[in-house]
């Protein structure tokens, strides 16, 4: 092997070794900012009557972030917040009935929940 086949080997080795390490720095900074995002958008639910409507209707709050486009949670935060059937939607909650048969007269998010609690799970 020649001098200038070793150099050009030993560069791109670097340049391999440099890439290798960014794409792991970049990698790690993505997760952390995606679990930041979705600890954010648990906080949200978990202030809101949607945390109770989740964990009434059976469903999994982190299983909920994990399988639910952000963009359908965004929606179902927003909806809440601005439903105007808060007084329903408390007495219906802080009860002891079933919240499944009823929820889709008062609830916005009704059908997007039913349809996501009666997903089969794999």
């Amino acid at each position: 092997m020649n001098t200038i086949a070793i150099v050009f080997t030993v560069v791109y080795m670097g340049l391999a070794i440099w890439l290798l390490i960014r794409l792991t720095m970049a990698l790690s900074k993505n997760i952390k900012t995606g679990v930041q995002f979705r600890q954010a958008l648990l906080k949200q639910i978990a202030d809101l009557r949607l945390g109770k409507m989740l964990s009434r209707l059976g469903i999994n709050r982190d299983r909920y972030l994990m399988e639910q486009r952000t963009h359908l949670i965004k929606l179902h935060i927003d909806q809440c917040e601005s439903c105007e059937n808060t007084d329903t939607c408390d007495g219906r909650l802080d009860g002891e009935g079933e919240v499944a048969d009823e929820v889709a007269t008062y609830c916005p998010n009704a059908e997007d929940l039913l349809a996501i609690r009666n997903e089969p799970r794999i």
